[in-house]
């Protein structure tokens, strides 16, 4: 009889002095973050904060102090061209890019920009144009900025009853990633289809009363390291009214989204398409 040999390396076991260490550690790193969110106001590393901080100070004043601005992308003639191209676009190739985790799901039609040879070269159009890099010269005080990306999406109406999962990041956040360099990242978002309040519009808060907002519920940003819960996100706009963005054909938003605390609208009608295109500065 051939014996099989059955031996399993186990596992070790963490001490109770381990799983000690790991729930004081755990404590006072939620400690050091609540200090900083008290002290700065924003939803990231003091360390973080002081090394942007740094790099912040050759972009214009009202933008530093406000964290967005409107500014005219495109005439409405070209607006009108390039929703029309986006419309065709997402009719022939517009895909789901679905992504779900147990708190979230991205339930958004995108448009692959490599399949879209007209959309895409009307975008790269307007990247190089005399306007958008003035615009963009003036907001950043001519430090160097270059892109980072651009897409173009859709959104629908959902359902967004369910407390518990957020659909098409309709809770309130902020995009504050691992990396200090996010600090630098700006983003610019535009229409592309005529948006009312029934469509979903972007809704956002400045930088002083995102800071106000952070402070405030600090607390609940130490045990769960943001403000992205339905409850939250309805309980915070009842207090505070938020911005709708609400725009001219043409007319768009830069925002710093690192420091201003935005959410997708709750689509209710139709479906609204949207242009972000991300710069980085230095």
């Amino acid at each position: 009889i051939k014996i099989m040999n059955t031996n399993v390396t186990a596992k070790p076991e963490l001490s109770k002095g381990k799983v000690i260490l790991s729930l004081i550690v755990l404590q006072c790193w939620a400690l050091i973050y609540g200090i900083t969110v008290l002290l700065t106001g924003q939803q990231l590393k003091i360390t973080h904060w002081l090394w942007a901080k740094k790099r912040y100070i050759n972009r214009d004043k009202e933008f530093q102090k406000n964290g967005f601005r409107k500014f005219n992308l495109i005439d409405a003639k070209s607006w009108s061209q390039l929703s029309a191209l986006v419309g065709k676009a997402f009719e022939e190739k517009g895909h789901a890019m679905v992504s779900k985790v147990d708190w979230a799901e991205n339930k958004s039609l995108h448009l692959n920009l490599d399949e879209s040879q007209e959309v895409n070269d009307f975008i790269n159009q307007i990247i190089v144009s005399d306007n958008f890099i003035r615009q963009m010269n003036e907001i950043t005080g001519g430090s160097k900025w270059s892109l980072h990306s651009r897409q173009i999406w859709r959104n629908f109406p959902e359902d967004f009853n369910n407390d518990k999962k957020e659909i098409n990041s309709t809770f309130l956040h902020v995009d504050n990633g691992g990396s200090k360099e996010h600090r630098l990242i700006l983003n610019i978002f535009m229409y592309l289809t005529v948006t009312d309040r029934d469509h979903g519009p972007f809704t956002f808060y400045d930088a002083p009363t995102s800071r106000k907002i952070n402070r405030k519920y600090f607390l609940h940003i130490c045990r769960y390291g943001n403000l992205r819960k339905m409850d939250l996100t309805k309980r915070i706009e009842e207090e505070i009214k938020p911005n709708i963005l609400i725009t001219d054909l043409g007319q768009a938003l830069l925002i710093n989204n690192q420091e201003c605390l935005h959410r997708a609208g709750f689509c209710k009608k139709e479906h609204r398409d949207m242009l972000q295109i991300i710069i980085t500065t230095s």
